[in-house]
């Protein structure tokens, strides 16, 4: 069943709470990202109840273990921030979600006015009770390297509301910080980090794992956390016996679709698919096959070209794309794998 992005409050889909960096869903990544997966990371999350926990943190250091902060603001002293920034100079890896704890963690709060963001209201767990804040769509910086972002372009979170109409982010321009997601192209991050001696602050929001690249975010941040490598994507991106022609020869086609993949590798065959639904600033539309004449996937987003000469930007919806090679096999290529389709190419 293909994945299509809604910013809805789907119960149990948005990853919050104790469960918060459990990572992904064994059921959804792609095998080759699971085989890379390790199951001895674990965390402590901090709220305003147990503060204390911050002394027992320290004290029980562990290079597989990090920490989740979800305490009230109001509540979290300097003395508090103080500690955790000693102990992530000591290599902690620390995380955090409300933007008005920035300060105490080497970062500005510099949140996103209500007109600057397009999205949906929700009231989600966050700590010890309910956050009221937006669902909206991130995308990945422009030209950003950091290895957590690899294999993502955008992901759906949850921005809390930090003061009347503005919503959690942080300042991209803060010298140390490395900006990794933005929800427009302002200066401000809803995923950023920044190194602080021998480890790692990491401000992040609230992921919804189901749609997009959030399950492939969730695992990349877990494992660098733990001090693992970030998953490195499979290859060959098509198995090469489904680009092997049966005994009956090449299939006959309807028309013929040219990819160029991650790997330099173009693949003449045609895109099983009659509509393509893609995210841009009029939100969700569904295009069809016959009426687009190429596809560019772009560091910072999807350029679709029609066949009228009009074009479109945003967000390709689906997560992979399925493929009809010439010897009629059908794969499923996932998106960061292709760069472009030209249809209707030819033989």
């Amino acid at each position: 069943m293909k994945r299509r992005l809604m910013i809805i409050a789907m119960a149990g889909l948005l990853l919050l709470a104790g469960a918060l960096p459990a990572g992904a869903s064994k059921d959804e990544l792609p095998r080759y990202i699971l085989d890379q997966l390790h199951n001895d990371i674990t965390y402590t999350i901090i709220t305003e109840k147990n503060l204390d926990g911050i002394d027992k943190l320290i004290q029980n250091h562990s290079p597989r273990h990090f920490a989740v902060i979800q305490a009230d603001p109001g509540q979290f002293q300097e003395e508090h921030g103080k500690k955790l920034m000693e102990w992530v100079g000591e290599g902690g890896i620390l995380w955090y979600y409300d933007s008005r704890l920035a300060p105490f963690f080497g970062m500005e709060n510099s949140p996103l006015d209500r007109g600057e963001i397009n999205g949906q209201p929700y009231k989600g767990d966050y700590g010890t009770g309910k956050a009221p804040g937006y669902n909206v769509i991130a995308h990945s910086v422009p030209f950003g390297d950091h290895p957590v972002v690899s294999g993502v372009e955008s992901i759906q979170v949850f921005l809390m509301e930090v003061s009347p109409d503005k919503f959690s982010a942080v300042s991209s321009e803060t010298p140390g910080v490395t900006p990794a997601f933005q929800v427009n192209l302002q200066k401000r991050s809803v995923v950023a980090l920044k190194s602080v001696g021998k480890g790692w602050v990491i401000f992040k929001p609230l992921i919804w794992l189901d749609v997009l690249a959030g399950e492939r975010l969730q695992a990349n941040l877990k494992e660098f956390s733990g001090g693992y490598p970030v998953p490195k994507s499979g290859k060959p991106i098509i198995p090469p016996e489904a680009l092997k022609p049966d005994k009956t020869g090449k299939v006959k086609l309807s028309r013929f679709d040219s990819l160029i993949l991650a790997d330099g590798q173009q693949v003449i065959g045609k895109v099983d698919e009659d509509f393509i639904e893609y995210a841009g600033d009029r939100g969700i539309i569904k295009l069809s096959v016959k009426e687009i004449d190429s596809i560019k996937l772009l560091p910072t987003g999807t350029l679709i070209t029609m066949l009228n000469g009009t074009e479109e930007t945003g967000t390709l919806m689906s997560l992979s794309i399925k493929f009809k090679t010439l010897s009629g096999r059908i794969v499923s290529i996932d998106k960061e794998d292709v760069v472009s389709i030209k249809f209707n190419a030819g033989k």
